[in-house]
């Protein structure tokens, strides 16, 4: 199975629990061989490589960063880095197409805006897995 993972945070640093959940569940999802797995997420622009909190060297795993500015990083609310983060992505779609998921899996709300991004023919894309952080918020 291909699963297609969106999440603002995976990569290291991580301010949220969003960050939090990709680095307890994706090492399960790493330990069945049939299990393909590609990352697109998030990385503060002062940040040179992507450093992933779990063992994957040796797994079927791919990843990709879109660069956000380093002074929006550590916010979830409307002036954090969720638009620069959805406008990038953009750039994987080709590389996300010939992937070829079964599923998506999106961790908040800020994987939404990428998910229409990437299949905006919603007809057209595989099953979405949509995984709720808020259900409120102050901003």
């Amino acid at each position: 199975m291909k699963i297609l993972w969106l999440c603002l945070e995976c990569a290291e640093p991580h301010f949220s629990g969003n960050g939090t959940l990709s680095k307890s569940i994706i090492p399960t999802f790493l330990q069945f061989p049939n299990i393909k797995l590609f990352v697109v997420c998030a990385l503060p622009d002062d940040q040179t490589k992507a450093v992933f909190p779990f063992p994957y060297e040796g797994k079927d795993f791919q990843a990709e960063t879109v660069k956000v500015p380093a002074s929006k990083w550590r916010s979830l609310r409307r002036d954090g880095s969720w638009k620069e983060y959805e406008e990038g992505i953009g750039v994987f779609q080709k590389k996300i197409l010939d992937f070829k998921p079964d599923v998506v899996v999106g961790v908040d709300w800020h994987s939404l805006g990428p998910l229409k991004k990437i299949y905006p023919d919603q007809d057209n894309r595989p099953p979405f897995i949509y995984l709720n952080f808020r259900a409120f918020f102050a901003s």
